[in-house]
Order: structure tokens, then C-alpha cells, then sequence
């Protein structure tokens, strides 16, 4: 039962963050390190941490049995994983237990790209649908999935044309939101693979060394590094070095070296 009320008070809070999505403030000067981390910390904040697998619920209601079949079938045609992304329910936890179930039934190189094709090929439908797809791509955190938190990372597919205008604003406005959410989601996935796969450790160091202009700000570049630092301190060390004595990073990392 506490499972289950956490999970349904997750859904229902990134539900209320998903019908906000449609509107944002246009105010262009630069932001406050304190208002961009009070966006950190609401989205990770232990209240609403994301429950592994076993915390969504496991009694699938006969409407979600009805909807997403009572085997979990694999997904097989991408049609498919696009019409569930963009019908799913996040209020609803038994929508998700059964999308997540059919996502691991699947082949997780076949689910990949899906998740991929969907981020960076989106058609004119689907594209709206890109909170609910990385919403899911979190929860099924498949093995696979690393090029697609590789791209929110670095910003490689923006959700926004003007990302940098809008992480500048000083007021949180959804799209800021947005932005600053996936980016915390990609490198918190990118340390949990950094364990053990390189690549991931050179993404999060790339984004400490060359940050792409404002989107990769101070603090999200030390969000960064505290993510590569808990996957491979050697690696966290190397990167430290690599920067320059008058880069505004290094007083941020004082309290985390």
C-alpha cells in the first residue's frame, strides 16, 4: 500500500508538470544559482523519488488488461510504442506498471531505438509526447538507453529552439523546468553507467570541460561532476585538473572535492 501512494503521488505531481508544460515566462535576464537549484532539488527530492520497478504496482486492473494485454506482448513495431507513449495515463499506475511490463518483454536494442528514433525523430504528433517519453525511458531504465541520455545530456536534440534564452530566465517557467530536469534525469542515468562504461564517464566530463553555453551553467556542470565522481573518482580527478584556475567551477567544487 505505501508503494502504491508513492507511486500515485509521483504520477499525479508529474502530471500537474506536464499540464504545465504549454506556458513559460520571457524574461531574459540570467537566473540565480538558488533558483535553479531549488528546480534540482524539487525534481529529486527524496519525497518524490522515483520508485524502482518493484514500487509501481503490480495488480494491472482489467481496463490496463483490456489496453495492454494480460501477457505484456513485446513491442515489436515502433507504431506500437509510439501510440502507448502518447496515450499513456501518468496518473494512472497501473498504465505504467503495463507499459514498463511490455517494455521489458522487449528486445532492449529494439526498445533503444525507439527510444532514440522518438527523441530525435519525432513527427509533428509525437513531438508533444517527449515528456512522456523520457517520463517512461526513467522508469524502464533499460541497459540500452545510454545514446538517448547521452543526447539530453549535451543538449544534442533541444527540447526548445532558444534553450539557452529560457534556462536564463529568472522566473521557473515550465519549459526552464523541463529543460533543467532532463538534464539532472540524463547525468544521474549517464553516473549510474559511468560505473562501468567509459563513454558515459567522457560525456559527464565533457559537459564539466566544454559546456555548451548557458544551458550547461555552473551548477548543472557541478551537477555533472558529482554524478561522475560517484561513477569513477580517478576519472572525477582527471577532469578537476583539466580546469582552469579562474573557472568559476572550481569555487563551486570546493565543499564536493
Amino acid at each position: 500500500m505505501k508503494r502504491y501512494i508513492l507511486t500515485t503521488g509521483l504520477t499525479l505531481g508529474f502530471a500537474y508538470y506536464l499540464f504545465s508544460i504549454s506556458s513559460h515566462s520571457s524574461s531574459a535576464r540570467a537566473p540565480s544559482v538558488d533558483s535553479e537549484q531549488r528546480t534540482v532539488v524539487a525534481s529529486t527530492s527524496p519525497a518524490i523519488e522515483t520508485p524502482k520497478l518493484q514500487s509501481i504496482p503490480q495488480r494491472i486492473r482489467p481496463a490496463t488488461r483490456e489496453a495492454f494485454g494480460e501477457g505484456a506482448p513485446a513491442f515489436e513495431k515502433e507504431e506500437d510504442f509510439r501510440e502507448v507513449v502518447k496515450a499513456i495515463d501518468i496518473t494512472y499506475p497501473d498504465a505504467i506498471t503495463a507499459a514498463i511490463l511490455r517494455l521489458r518483454a522487449s528486445d532492449s536494442d529494439i526498445v533503444a531505438d525507439f527510444f532514440i528514433k522518438g527523441l530525435q525523430k519525432p513527427d509533428e504528433e509525437f513531438r508533444a509526447s517527449r515528456a512522456q517519453l523520457t517520463f517512461l525511458a526513467h522508469h524502464y531504465d533499460g541497459p540500452a538507453l545510454q545514446p538517448f541520455w547521452t543526447d539530453l545530456a549535451l543538449r544534442t536534440t533541444p527540447a526548445f529552439d532558444n534553450e539557452n534564452e529560457l534556462v536564463a530566465e529568472v522566473e521557473p517557467s515550465s519549459s526552464r523546468d523541463m529543460i533543467l530536469q532532463e538534464m539532472v534525469k540524463s547525468f544521474e542515468h549517464l553516473g549510474s553507467l559511468g560505473l562501468t562504461d567509459e563513454s558515459a564517464r567522457d560525456t559527464l566530463s565533457h559537459i564539466v570541460l566544454k559546456p555548451k553555453g548557458p544551458v550547461h551553467s555552473t551548477f548543472m556542470r557541478r551537477q555533472a561532476y558529482v554524478n561522475l565522481r560517484n561513477a569513477n573518482t580517478q576519472a572525477a580527478i582527471r577532469t578537476l585538473s583539466a580546469l582552469s584556475a579562474d573557472d568559476p567551477l572550481q569555487a563551486s567544487l570546493i565543499p564536493s572535492k
